[in-house]
């Protein structure tokens, strides 16, 4: 396995919602668990390079000077020199950054993209075991995302028991075609960054599996520090993708949000005029999403054309 992902200086982000403790009185412990999930993929055995794409000369000097010059954060020269260091300018990098690298540097090779702060235990995440769900159909177009577990205890995994379309990493053989790549230009730590990701890859072709019953990904985050920036293009992609069961792997399906921005418009509409004029636009949008497959269409139909018909 090869991964791919990102090293910044924890810092407040321009635009971001934080979430818990509103300072960075903790920013130390958090730089130190994501150093923390270097050091234990790189431990993996079955990991073969981790590429960093490090935020700026700010954090690729503290980069140097505390992982690749400190001679006892890792417990063998095999595991540093697993490390590719890469500079990257002072913006952050995009998913379109990371899916780009990988199919710079790491073509026909699994990799995995992945946020900074996830990583693969020793035990639970057998690399060989995964391959063999890419090599049992060589025809078929591949991706797997994961939905991570809080701890290496199985049974501590809410993302999971109760799915909410979390996904921490992508697992895929490169190249990925351009048009991919240019539809995922967002930074990771957006609300929604992920279901963007998803949709693409079903767009693009992509059978997308999430074998997170059988392949553990863990998440470290114990420092009581989050942020996150706001949503990504909502309107272009008010049709997101989900994951739902199917045995012990869960695969995708569409599920198209019941509610959005352009929707709330015609409810306002609707509810001021009530008139002819608002009948015309319901029965419009009411074709629009039954010729979808939206299930946003039963609200339409069964909620605001009696409401429009009764105030005409």
């Amino acid at each position: 396995m090869n991964i791919v992902t990102s090293y910044f200086v924890v810092k407040r982000l321009p635009g971001s919602i934080f979430l818990g403790e509103a300072s960075l009185r903790h920013r130390d412990a958090r730089q130190e668990e994501y150093m923390e999930c270097i050091r234990r993929n790189a431990a993996h055995a079955e990991v073969v390079s981790l590429h960093i794409l490090i935020e700026g000369t700010e954090a690729y000097r503290q980069f140097r000077q505390r992982v690749m010059e400190d001679d006892y954060f890792f417990q063998s020269k095999e595991m540093r020199r697993k490390i590719v260091p890469v500079l990257w300018p002072e913006a952050q990098p995009t998913y379109a950054d990371l899916f780009q690298h990988a199919n710079k540097l790491l073509r026909g090779k699994l990799t995995m993209i992945c946020n900074a702060d996830v990583y693969l235990p020793q035990v639970g995440a057998s690399v060989r075991e995964l391959q063999k769900l890419f090599d049992s159909d060589p025809t078929r177009r591949l991706s797997v995302a994961l939905t991570r577990y809080e701890s290496e205890d199985r049974r501590d995994a809410p993302l999971i028991e109760a799915y909410r379309g979390s996904h921490d990493a992508f697992i895929f053989r490169p190249p990925t075609e351009a048009s991919f790549v240019e539809s995922v230009r967002h930074p990771q730590n957006c609300y929604k960054a992920e279901n963007i990701v998803l949709y693409e890859l079903q767009r693009h072709g992509y059978v997308v599996v999430n074998p997170c019953r059988s392949f553990m990904l863990v998440h470290h985050h114990t420092a009581d520090l989050r942020q996150w920036l706001p949503a990504v293009d909502e309107e272009r992609y008010a049709a997101g993708t989900a994951l739902h069961h199917s045995g012990g792997t869960r695969h995708v399906k569409t599920n198209k949000p019941f509610m959005t921005t352009s929707n709330v418009v015609v409810v306002f509409v609707v509810a001021a005029g009530r008139s002819l004029s608002s009948l015309f636009l319901c029965v419009h949008v009411c074709v629009c999403l039954w010729d979808a497959h939206s299930p946003q269409f039963l609200f339409f139909f069964f909620f605001l054309i009696p409401i429009t018909l009764r105030g005409s």
